[in-house]
């Protein structure tokens, strides 16, 4: 059991070294009244763009503890878009993600803000947003179906319909996910807000009142402190209450769409078995060690029919050394652990929270791991190149 608790502490560290490199991605592009527009890469910003600024190049997140900073509204040091979207009241608005992990689970909430002139030159901290849709978990438990996995079924594409009724003019679309995949730690939910212009036409009059996206949340809220890996038949959207114009439920019925040129999308199916999860590892070991065979793996559980996939997957070769040691332990895992509960370890993301094993089965661990790995190494250019350069940190 200790060396089970050394190996799997050494695997999470590496887990959470990489999550911030791994999970996180950004609207790409936003599609309204037929016209395609350029949402903004934080990485290497691009102005002018329809989307707002921001400062997250490690394409991190938003913890609890800042909820009160003007960092929520928009995201990190975020300042206002050039260009605005141009869009009808009661049409939709699509977004287009480069990427999202399959482990981050999580709801997705949209809120608009009117800038009350140019949203250009708008003052963040006097923006007022209501609530115009929201979507969390779709079914199950432990860790159940979520908004963000209709997101990935659906092409990475989210849509918002604009409230017919809301008065033309200029605003502010705040849209957000929220990763609970370590949300049961203190500090440990993860919000991604993603600011747009929009200019909306149309005949409507009604001004809904809103509120600062500093008082939405606080640490404690049901909705943020949730620990995915238990039990549970509902989850208390965080966040007021969506506007009478607005809409709850997924946009799982928007029409599924081609993924935009290099990006990835990954399995929206439900998580993989232990079994699967280990031999899949075996395949990412195999190519980090350059092809060569990957350590036997033995005293799986009987009748998983498991086997390891084909096709290696590229990995770059400053990661190949920090990868190797992990799968050769993940390997070694006799069967009679893969479903007791994980040793509890937490390490840190570098980007203001923590995430944690507690509540969590070695399979569950070992799945989570999988996942964010293949996400990291089969990433778009811009997120390997960054990806590169955290593994020379390992």
């Amino acid at each position: 059991m200790l060396f089970l608790k050394s190996s799997l502490a050494t695997a999470f560290a590496v887990l959470a070294s990489i999550s911030k490199v791994a999970g996180h991605g950004y609207v790409i592009t936003i599609d309204a009244e037929g016209q395609t527009y350029e949402g903004l890469n934080p990485s290497y910003p691009q102005p002018p763009s329809v989307g707002w600024t921001e400062h997250a190049s490690d394409l991190g997140f938003i913890a609890p503890d800042a909820y009160t900073t003007g960092d929520i509204i928009c995201h990190k040091e975020a300042t206002p878009a050039a260009n605005s979207v141009k869009v009808n009241a009661g049409d939709k608005v699509d977004l287009i993600w480069n990427t999202w992990p399959a482990s981050h689970h999580g709801p997705i909430l949209d809120y608009l803000a009117p800038c009350n002139g140019n949203c250009s030159a708008v003052d963040k901290n006097s923006l007022s947003f209501f609530k115009v849709a929201e979507s969390g978990l779709i079914s199950g438990s432990n860790t159940g179906t979520w908004a963000t996995d209709n997101l990935l079924s659906n092409g990475l594409k989210w849509s918002v319909t604009i409230p017919s009724s809301i008065a033309p003019g200029n605003y502010v679309l705040r849209h957000e996910i929220i990763a609970l995949h370590s949300a049961g730690n203190d500090n440990g939910a993860q919000n991604y807000p993603q600011c747009i212009n929009l200019e909306v036409s149309g005949s409507g009059t009604e001004t809904p009142s809103g509120e600062p996206a500093t008082s939405f949340y606080t640490p404690t809220d049901a909705g943020i402190k949730f620990n995915l890996y238990t039990t549970f038949s509902s989850y208390p959207i965080p966040g007021p209450a969506v506007f009478s114009g607005g809409s709850s439920g997924s946009s799982g019925s928007a029409p599924t769409v081609s993924t935009p040129a290099n990006t990835t999308v990954p399995s929206a199916t439900a998580p993989l078995s232990s079994a699967s999860a280990v031999s899949s590892a075996a395949a990412i070991a195999s190519s980090a060690t350059g092809g060569a065979s990957a350590p036997a793996i033995t005293g799986l559980p009987s009748g998983t029919g498991a086997s390891a996939p084909s096709g290696a997957l590229p990995i770059p070769s400053a990661a190949s050394s920090a990868l190797a040691p992990i799968i050769s332990a993940i390997s070694q895992l006799p069967s009679s652990v893969l479903t007791s509960a994980a040793p509890v370890a937490t390490g840190t993301t570098g980007s203001g929270s923590t995430i944690s094993t507690e509540g969590m089965s070695v399979a569950q661990l070992l799945d989570m791991l999988k996942q964010i790995l293949v996400a990291l190494f089969q990433n778009t250019d811009t997120d390997a190149a960054i990806a590169r350069r955290h593994a020379r940190d390992f």
